[in-house]
């Protein structure tokens, strides 16, 4: 009998963020790929007032979640999503709608295998249903 491997997320070390922008969006997206995820949080939580970020790699993708703080109240009124989720669903379901945005204004096959892989990764997170509730 063979058990399913749950996907795990890698936490960027200091040494390598330098190179996880443009590994992440490509040369080209890498700075508004960026301003993309902080201002979509920013839309989502009126909590949320800056800060620094983790970045982590996961299979054949990554996400980016804000780093001081446990968790963040977010509000979508488009599809009627308010919830209160850890920073790190928040920052899922932000670096989701930021792969969204990209993908829509500039298509490229690998930001929408990102965030096929993004969203793959969320299926299997503890806090799945709130993350998929924020992004229907």
């Amino acid at each position: 009998m063979t058990q399913a491997t749950l996907s795990v997320a890698h936490l960027v070390p200091d040494g390598d963020r330098m190179d996880f922008l443009p590994k992440a969006f490509g040369h080209r997206l890498m700075l508004r790929g960026e301003i993309s995820v902080y201002n979509w949080l920013d839309r989502l939580s009126k909590e949320y007032a800056g800060g620094y970020w983790h970045y982590y790699e996961i299979p054949n993708g990554f996400y980016m979640a804000p780093a001081d703080y446990e968790k963040l109240h977010l509000a979508w009124p488009m599809n009627y999503f308010e919830r209160s989720m850890s920073a790190d669903a928040a920052g899922i379901v932000a670096t989701l709608f930021a792969l969204c945005e990209l993908c829509g204004h500039f298509p490229s096959d690998d930001l929408i295998d990102k965030y096929h892989a993004l969203r793959d990764f969320a299926g299997e997170h503890a806090e799945a249903r709130a993350i998929f509730a924020a992004i229907d």
